[in-house]
């Protein structure tokens, strides 16, 4: 069965929410994440691309450098605390 376009962009949407879900950012914060790697996205701007699913690569690499990031720097702050 051949996939539509829309079905790619479904998936690349569903990928990019899982990670920002898992990793326990909103919008907000992710677009904060993003300006300290010196990607200045809006959080509306974000939100409206990752839900059409319609974003460049780089988005999705920069989306997931910001995740990974933001993980290690919730777990660094648990482990301080704890």
């Amino acid at each position: 069965m051949i996939k539509t376009e829309k079905y790619w962009e479904d998936e690349a949407g569903h990928m990019v929410r899982g990670e920002i879900k898992s990793s326990g950012l909103d919008y907000n914060i992710l677009s904060e994440e993003l300006l300290k790697m010196g990607v200045n996205k809006n959080p509306e701007c974000l939100r409206l691309a990752i839900r059409r699913g319609k974003f460049p690569f780089k988005l999705f690499l920069q989306i997931q450098a910001a995740s990974k990031r933001y993980k290690m720097k919730r777990a660094e702050s648990y482990n301080v605390e704890h």
